[in-house]
């Protein structure tokens, strides 16, 4: 599998984690898996298919579509992949991850955050090749 498929995985579970209010610990006791497993899933590792259909239980997502989209080459026929979130929620969720940073002096985060801007309008508008 390739890193994208990966990466979508790994973005949908942390994104949904957090709109979720939800840690790692709690995901992992409702999964019935280790910590590390999650932590595993959450930097691009792919769940095996009883943790997809528990996690399909836990956030109330029609299995199918998340085997489709952790599993492309083994499910990819099964639905269409989950959307990716939008470019707002994207923002919102990593400038709270930002602002989250401890020992980051306020500029730098300030710098990260205009960098972030400016790669979600490249993101937004398929300018792929512009300047940064």
């Amino acid at each position: 599998m390739s890193a994208r498929q990966h990466g979508d995985f790994s973005q949908w579970l942390n994104i949904t984690m957090s709109n979720a209010g939800m840690t790692g610990r709690t995901l992992a006791h409702k999964a019935r898996v280790t910590d590390s497993a999650v932590s595993r899933w959450k930097a691009g590792e792919t769940p095996g298919v009883e943790a997809l259909v528990r996690l399909a239980e836990i956030f109330k997502v029609d299995v199918r579509r998340l085997l489709s989209l952790a599993r492309p080459e083994q499910f990819g026929d099964l639905a269409d992949p989950l959307p990716m979130p939008e470019p707002r929620q994207m923002r919102e969720h990593a400038y709270d991850q930002i602002d989250k940073m401890t020992g980051v002096p306020r500029a730098a985060k300030e710098a990260m955050k205009q960098t972030l801007d400016r790669e979600l309008n490249r993101y937004i508008t398929g300018d792929n090749n512009a300047t940064p």
